[in-house]
């Protein structure tokens, strides 16, 4: 008999309910779904996916407790936010590298229903370093940029994109500005170096979708492991 699925249409049926009611008075009212369907699927794939990832890296914190652990925690900081709604509408989890807190260093997975302006999003990367580390990053670009051209290329390409934030102009790295028509222009300009694979909530209700989470991880391994050479972490 094949293995279920981790996530199910109560999964997202729920979050489509808290996108629609944003309020601790519907959280607190359909809390037992939210424990049933979301909270328990999600701890119950983190722990099913922590030796398939650890194949790739044991390095890769993949941790299952249900507080304190690899999924994040539903409540919304709003303290220096406009919008005050109490709770995030996606359900996400952080697999950082041991020994690299204090980076955004790693892989992160992030659950949306697809009709409510999201998607099941499959990151792998860096996500804002500082300003030393974003300096670590496009210094080695510049001296190893066949390197960094192999990490981001071919079936990696293919199934990622990078998002984030870009400088408007060209920076410099170490005291040499940048030109502007350097082949890696673009990726020097990058504030994030942070790629995603994109799953459809119908794939994510399949078995298979743990398989191919990993698989896009996988996919991402010459990209971490440039980026741990760079800024001197260990993968």
């Amino acid at each position: 008999m094949p293995a279920p699925s981790h996530f199910s249409p109560a999964f997202f049926k729920f979050l489509k309910g808290l996108t629609e009611n944003n309020t601790r008075e519907w959280f607190l009212a359909n809390k037992k779904a939210y424990e049933a369907d979301v909270k328990l699927p999600m701890l119950r794939f983190i722990t099913d996916l922590k030796p398939k990832l650890t194949k790739i890296s044991k390095r890769i914190d993949v941790d299952p407790k249900p507080a304190g652990g690899s999924m994040l925690r539903m409540n919304r900081d709003t303290r220096f936010s406009k919008d005050k709604s109490p709770y995030k509408t996606n359900v996400g989890a952080m697999f950082g590298l041991t020994g690299a807190d204090e980076l955004m260093l790693g892989y992160h997975l992030s659950l949306m229903p697809d009709n409510k302006g999201g998607q099941i999003k499959a990151y792998v990367g860096i996500w804002e370093p500082d300003g030393p580390t974003l300096e670590k990053i496009r210094a080695r670009m510049m001296v190893k940029p066949g390197e960094w051209t192999k990490a981001v290329g071919g079936a990696f390409a293919k199934r990622h994109v990078f998002e984030g934030e870009s400088l408007k102009r060209p920076p410099k790295v170490g005291d040499c500005p940048v030109e502007e028509d350097h082949p890696l222009i673009a990726d020097l300009k990058r504030k994030s170096h942070a790629a995603v694979a994109t799953f459809d909530e119908k794939s994510a209700c399949t078995p298979g979708f743990i398989d191919d989470y990993v698989e896009t991880a996988r996919l991402g391994v010459p990209l971490m492991t440039f980026l741990c050479k760079a800024t001197d972490v260990a993968f």
